[in-house]
């Protein structure tokens, strides 16, 4: 009994450290391709919905290597704002992993820099 609480505080913190934010996984790597998927995009009143895919282009595509991601993003198209909505994680074999939802306020409208792969999604998608 009197090891429950370190136990149950060890644990706790390992969950708490193992967990990655969504914005983690939107970061695009230099081995990666990325491009919108044009059935996704919907426009809703002022905000632009679009999935965007990212496929690592490592040819060995073992179980250590990560598999395709996409992500979720809403698009400004009158500013050319984008914020992340979401991330969906996959294996090479197309099976679901992990699948990460941000609330409501929980990620920020950003302008996208300069010749950076959002801005070319932001001008793919308003125009």
């Amino acid at each position: 009994m009197k090891h429950t609480i370190p136990v149950l505080g060890f644990l706790i913190s390992c969950c708490l450290w193992a967990y990655e934010p969504p914005e983690f996984y939107a970061k695009i790597g230099k081995d990666e391709a990325h491009g919108v998927e044009k059935n996704s995009i919907r426009n809703e009143g002022i905000f632009t919905r679009v999935t965007v895919r990212i496929t690592p282009q490592d040819s060995k595509n073992t179980n250590t290597t990560p598999g395709p991601r996409l992500l979720k993003f809403v698009v400004n198209c009158s500013d050319g704002n984008i914020a992340l909505s979401g991330v969906e994680l996959y294996d090479y074999s197309g099976r679901l992993l992990k699948l990460m939802v941000v609330p409501p306020g929980g990620s920020s409208f950003q302008s996208p820099q300069k010749h950076s792969p959002q801005e070319k999604w932001v001008t793919e998608v308003c125009n």
